[in-house]
């Protein structure tokens, strides 16, 4: 992970090089910020990342139009990095901008296939423990728990690969319920 987080960083520099006339600065990947409150209040650095299946050279058996936001969230510098939340989500076809995906299992909206947010609090052998968690419905009877909001307003093109993969902004809105007996929830609130 280490290794391939300091190749993104490295090749950053070269994705912006070309020969042409001026062009808008792009956000930094790492210009993303997750403020969790609730039963527990922190800040957390973190990664976005998006996959357009359609894109992908694979053979047609294996052909998708599926298409995945995924966040991972961060505490601790870079060096001393621990797992402390994640937020992933699938769609049957490419996402637009200004739209929101996600799911309110209390009101029992969804719009993406299948999804969960989760923060992590490292156990005392240092393995990541699952302490509140929201997940995207399942079924049609299902509601899920928790629910989810991400309103993307930049994507990477269909062809986009390595670094530009990370070409993602917009915000999210999260609450994740307890894990623990009588545990309170958490909100994820996040702009990338």
């Amino acid at each position: 992970m280490r290794r391939a987080l300091l190749l993104v960083l490295a090749t950053l520099p070269l994705a912006a090089f070309d020969c042409g006339g001026e062009d808008p600065a792009p956000s930094s990947p790492f210009d993303c910020t997750v403020t969790v409150a609730g039963e527990v209040s922190e800040q957390l650095w973190c990664i976005v990342a998006v996959f357009d299946y359609t894109a992908m050279p694979v053979p047609p058996e294996y052909a998708s139009d599926l298409f995945v936001f995924e966040l991972a969230a961060y505490r601790g510098p870079m060096e001393a990095m621990e797992l402390a939340g994640a937020v992933a989500f699938r769609l049957p076809a490419r996402a637009s901008t200004g739209v929101a995906y996600g799911w309110d299992s209390s009101t029992a909206w969804a719009n993406v296939e299948a999804g969960s947010a989760i923060r992590y609090e490292n156990d005392v052998d240092g393995f990541p423990v699952i302490t509140h968690l929201a997940d995207g419905p399942l079924g049609d009877y299902d509601v899920g728990t928790g629910k989810l909001s991400v309103t993307l307003t930049r994507i990477p093109p269909a062809s986009a690969t390595n670094e530009e993969l990370l070409g993602v902004d917009g915000t999210l809105t999260a609450t994740l319920p307890s894990e623990t007996l009588g545990g309170d929830d958490v909100t994820f609130t996040a702009r990338f």
